[in-house]
């Protein structure tokens, strides 16, 4: 809506940082200058947004009035609140005093760097998600690090006793000293250091202790507000409050949730990003059915990769099945409702992360393959394959998002008309390319895009989607031919697929991992996959 006024109203005195990115700040792999979101000046001046550091003290709804700590108040239209969370503070005697932080701002970061050094003595209480990001970053440091987690397992909020275990493992292996089902009851001065008092009479020195003990939304300026606030602020599927125009977003919001039809609060980025466009179209005016957040958890813990998606811990009269290899950290947890995967927990297996991730958020019915997966839960990658070939190449092309509808019409009509080869012109000179055996031609004159290697790679993706595999199984090969170098990453761009919703992608056969797509070179005659289409709509 160019036509509208925006203004920012932003409680830190920064400019827009990357929080995510702090842990790399931390162990100078980025530097503050690459922390920034927003690196040019005059970048919301050319939107016309207005951004006030200032915080907000009171809403009224009614009057469509904030106002703020400094600047007085404000009228609006419409309202977005995306306050995020903030951390928790454990009822711990001399929790707040000197060198004793969290890891939650640039600030805190800049304080927590100032005091690191090789063998600097630090205490992490904490040692869940954001706890276990941190630690990372401080065994990296050089820092002689203690983990004091109060539950009887790493990660207890994403991961079972058995993974939460491996990974502790995983990080004891790696001189990281780590405590659970340890309480901390007080902290205290001694000469130049603090001293961790823990509930079983034992204490430990340190020099700098950093508090992880979770995070929760960030409502309490909403008090008296009448906006309906639970965990977070309650939204619809269009991100609205129980307050017309009034949206939340992100971490402080409790929206739908894909899997239980209820609400929940998930604090994780890809949430964050999926509200904050979701929000966007409805404060526009444009129709928009949200189906809902699904809760993910992906770590890095020292090199060793889990993740837990959906419905980890199961429900009541669904199966579960588990594997653990302890020997090589691996562990592979799968849950169902009938033949639906519903939830998952992985330890080690990173080559499976986008196939569960993507069969949870489709809602695919496995058929048999639910009963093959609960004798060798690690078949997922095949079971995958298989249960998405009941997709419809029409169905996909219906739902993209492409911006070329000419082009998507004219693909359209030739499935339909199945002739022998796609002939490409949109350059000096015409080209034939074989392509394979199902969509075998396309005559399109007016392509309107200047580039004809970026053309050729993704007429030939809409050429294997339309075939989409039926003969996997038998050729163990997509049909995919590649006519110019490039690279994965390349052919997702080139075909519109957001990296959040592409669940697996073959080359020559072998799985190419995410974070490998932009490493891998495709040559001429290299076979290349990409599942599924429809992925998120």
């Amino acid at each position: 809506d160019p036509t509208s006024s925006i203004t920012i109203i932003d409680g830190e005195e920064e400019t827009p940082y990357g929080r995510m990115a702090l842990p790399y700040f931390l162990t100078g792999q980025i530097s503050e200058k690459a922390l920034r979101l927003r690196k040019k000046k005059n970048h919301f001046d050319k939107l016309h947004i207005e951004c006030l550091k200032d915080r907000v003290e009171e809403i009224s709804p009614k009057q469509n009035i904030i106002t703020l700590n400094d600047t007085g108040q404000l009228s609006f239209d419409r309202l977005l609140l995306a306050t995020g969370s903030i951390p928790i503070n454990p009822p711990i005697p001399g929790v707040s005093g000197s060198n004793i932080h969290h890891c939650w701002t640039l600030d805190d970061a800049r304080k927590i760097l100032k005091g690191l050094g090789q063998s600097t003595e630090v205490v992490l209480i904490g040692a869940g998600f954001i706890g276990c990001i941190i630690m990372e970053a401080l065994s990296l440091s050089g820092a002689k690090l203690t983990v004091l987690e109060i539950e009887n397992r790493m990660v207890p909020r994403m991961m079972d006793k058995a993974a939460g275990d491996l990974i502790k493992k995983w990080c004891l292996g790696r001189g990281v000293s780590v405590l659970t089902s340890t309480r901390v009851i007080g902290i205290e001065d001694y000469k130049n250091k603090k001293t961790v008092i823990l509930e079983n009479g034992k204490t430990i020195q340190a020099d700098i202790i950093v508090v992880a003990t979770g995070v929760k939304p960030n409502t309490s300026f909403l008090e008296g507000s009448s906006i309906k606030v639970d965990h977070g602020v309650i939204v619809n599927n269009k991100l609205e409050s129980n307050i017309q125009n009034i949206y939340a977003a992100g971490d402080v919001a409790q929206g739908p949730d894909f899997l239980t039809s209820g609400w929940s609060v998930h604090a994780v980025q890809p949430t964050g990003v999926e509200h904050g466009r979701v929000a966007a179209l409805g404060m526009t005016g444009q129709e928009i059915n949200y189906r809902g957040s699904l809760n993910m958890n992906v770590l890095d813990t020292l090199g060793l990769v889990s993740c837990s998606f959906g419905l980890w811990e199961g429900i009541e009269g669904g199966q579960q099945v588990k594997r653990l290899d302890e020997e090589n950290f691996r562990y592979t947890v799968l849950n169902f409702d009938e033949d639906r995967l519903i939830g998952a927990l992985l330890v080690g297996r990173t080559e499976n992360i986008g196939v569960v991730r993507g069969l949870i958020q489709t809602s695919l019915r496995l058929g048999p393959w639910k009963d093959r997966l609960m004798v060798d839960p690690n078949e997922i990658v095949a079971a995958y394959i298989e249960s998405t070939t009941a997709y419809s190449h029409i169905h996909m092309f219906r739902k993209s998002r492409r911006k070329n509808a000419a082009i998507r019409e004219n693909l359209e009509d030739s499935l339909q008309k199945s002739p022998d080869k796609i002939r490409v012109s949109g350059s000096n000179k015409e080209e034939k390319v074989p392509i394979g055996e199902k969509i075998k031609s396309l005559d399109i004159d007016e392509l309107g895009d200047p580039n004809i290697e970026k053309i050729k790679i993704r007429l030939k993706l809409y050429a294997m989607l339309s075939k989409y595999l039926p003969n996997y199984a038998e050729k163990n090969e997509a049909v995919l031919k590649i006519a110019v170098k490039t690279n994965v990453q390349s052919i997702l761009e080139a075909y519109n697929v957001p990296n959040e919703y592409c669940h697996l992608v073959l080359v020559n056969g072998h799985y190419a991992a995410p974070s490998e797509r932009r490493k891998i070179i495709l040559k001429e005659g290299d076979v290349v996959a990409v599942w599924p289409p429809v992925a998120g709509g």
